[in-house]
């Protein structure tokens, strides 16, 4: 992600934040079961508002700046599918040239209302992402962009 494409992103008029994230999709496993995910990397300049507007149980996590966090947000619709709760762990699988395993612990349960997002996505630190992809250090999937108003969301796209 190019230091000059964001700073040309946050000057431009009507979009308030920009951060980059990364997906991955990969298997969460339990002892009884399993189900596939998307799990969203999230970095430290993550604007955490619609998280915390939307968490039902326990907590954010913080994202340490020594060392890769193996904590996660879980939705309650996966939580309750798996028989998950705050503090439990999970291993998730990842398939690429081989498969790779990694150990999550969650910190917090949120609840959106999206269905379809809920059904997916566990959020966790973008580096568990770009260690799975061998990426370098600012490699993203993509960039989010909150704007000041939704009613001039196609002005401003």
């Amino acid at each position: 992600m190019s230091d000059t494409l964001l700073e040309h992103l946050k000057t431009f008029p009507g979009i308030t934040h920009v951060e980059g994230f990364a997906t991955k999709p990969g298997i969460l496993k339990t002892d009884s079961d399993f189900q596939g995910i998307v799990l969203k990397g999230v970095g430290r300049d993550y604007d955490w508002t619609f998280f915390r507007n939307n968490l039902k149980e326990g907590e954010l996590f913080i994202l340490p700046t020594d060392k890769v966090s193996t904590d996660v947000l879980l939705s309650r619709y996966l939580a309750n599918l798996l028989g998950l709760k705050v503090g439990d762990s999970f291993l998730a699988y990842f398939v690429q040239d081989e498969v790779r395993a990694r150990k999550f612990r969650i910190t917090g349960i949120y609840e959106t209302g999206f269905v379809d997002y809920d059904k997916l996505f566990v959020i966790a630190d973008i580096r568990q992402i770009r260690r799975l992809n061998g990426w370098a250090p600012d490699e993203v999937s993509g960039l989010e962009l909150q704007v000041d108003d939704y009613d001039h969301l196609d002005r401003v796209a």
